[in-house]
């Protein structure tokens, strides 16, 4: 046989109402097993399952005739209160019937009290207990390798995500690089087109007839709708790599400090704004405040046929987490059917003879609250306005 090497005394639980058979079976285990143990005796099922919690079992040695339980119940309780240890059904029966069902159940062996049973008992706990050891030992081992395999699988990912900041990083610097040597080609023909506008426009003078006139204010025209359009594409690139630097702000002082930046911007207008309680949210200011440009700017310039124009700030939703805002105009509105379009870059649902823009005000907006772990919707009906949603996260405090 092979050698027993415990780390601690065995624990044997005896579930029989027989002293001497008690007696027999500490002797045959000293013989065959010849390390220390320790062997408990109860007599009843309710000890027994007492003793299985408060103790951690090698083996269990079960009569399966006890005076609070009989037959295969016996069994069926013992397996279920201590289904890691190894069952050994001890029975003065002779039935292989029964035997067959114990082992069915969950018994390792089934052993018949006669004489000379005691050196087939002592073999019989040896080998119990050497299988319920090694199949603790390969269960260790399987754990290990999935601890092993997790740790590989967790080094990779680690190092995924390395290189592909890495790329991004380096990414966003070409982007960077590239948006700036554009914008400093564009902008160099744009500043000759318009110089050469008001040339031409000083040295003909009245020579021009209307129509000629006409066709250079639209090439002046044309030529400030690039450069803003370059400007706007430069705020675009930069806000995919600037830092962010997220603190408690009050929206409410955001959002006045807003509306009197654009207040010098709308006079002769009769606009009626109606700001709601707002939290403070965990938001970088300067981004923030961008945000509220361009949504405010909007409402402003698509309720422009509105007199009073009403635009109302407020919040639409608050949980623990998160603060959903609103930013709502009675102005000309939009068809749900191209809502989607909104916040892309370039998409605009107006033509530049009924209202200005570039097309990428909302795509920043979408862009800064993504960062920001948020979301961006919009809702809205033909001549009957529209209202955009932001959420952000709550501060801690």
């Amino acid at each position: 046989m092979t050698p027993l090497t415990p780390l601690r005394p065995l624990e044997i639980l005896m579930v029989e109402d027989s002293p001497t058979d008690a007696l027999l079976v500490r002797e045959a285990l000293a013989l065959s097993l010849r390390v220390p143990f320790v062997l408990t005796r109860v007599e009843s099922l309710s000890a027994a399952l007492g003793a299985v919690q408060a103790n951690h079992l090698d083996v269990i040695l079960l009569d399966l005739g006890l005076p609070d339980s009989q037959g295969m119940e016996t069994l069926a309780a013992m397996h279920a209160g201590a289904p890691e240890a190894p069952i050994l059904v001890l029975t003065g029966l002779s039935d292989e019937a029964l035997g067959v069902r114990a082992l069915k159940a969950g018994a390792q062996d089934y052993l018949v009290k006669e004489p000379g049973h005691d050196k087939l008992l002592g073999r019989s706990i040896r080998y119990a207990i050497e299988r319920h050891q090694l199949a603790a030992e390969l269960r260790q081992r399987e754990h290990q390798q999935a601890e092993n395999e997790i740790q590989r699988h967790n080094r990779e990912l680690d190092q995924r995500v390395i290189e592909r900041t890495a790329r991004l990083e380096a990414a966003n610097e070409e982007l960077e690089a590239f948006s700036v040597s554009v914008s400093h080609d564009l902008r160099a023909p744009l500043q000759h087109l318009s110089g050469f506008v008001a040339l031409l426009s000083n040295s003909a003078g009245l020579a021009l007839s209307v129509k000629n006139w006409h066709y250079l204010e639209q090439i002046a025209d044309s030529a400030k709708q690039m450069g803003r359009l370059i400007e706007d594409l430069l705020v675009f690139s930069r806000l995919g790599g600037a830092g962010m630097k997220p603190e408690p702000v009050d929206l409410l002082r955001v959002v006045e400090g807003t509306i009197e930046q654009l207040e010098s911007h709308i006079k002769g207008r009769r606009i009626r704004w109606q700001k709601g309680p707002l939290p403070q949210v965990q938001a970088d200011p300067p981004m923030l405040r961008q945000v509220f440009i361009n949504l405010l700017s909007n409402a402003l310039k698509f309720t422009r046929p509105r007199d009073p124009a009403v635009i109302e700030i407020g919040c639409a939703q608050e949980t623990a987490t998160e603060v959903v805002i609103l930013v709502r105009d009675n102005g000309v509105g939009f068809d749900m059917a191209y809502a989607d379009k909104l916040f892309g870059v370039f998409q605009r649902l107006h033509l530049d003879d009924e209202f200005e823009g570039t097309g990428i005000g909302l795509a920043n907006v979408r862009r800064i609250i993504a960062r920001h772990g948020g979301r961006t919707w919009a809702e809205g009906k033909v001549d009957g306005g529209a209202t955009f949603y932001f959420s952000l996260p709550k501060t801690n405090s």
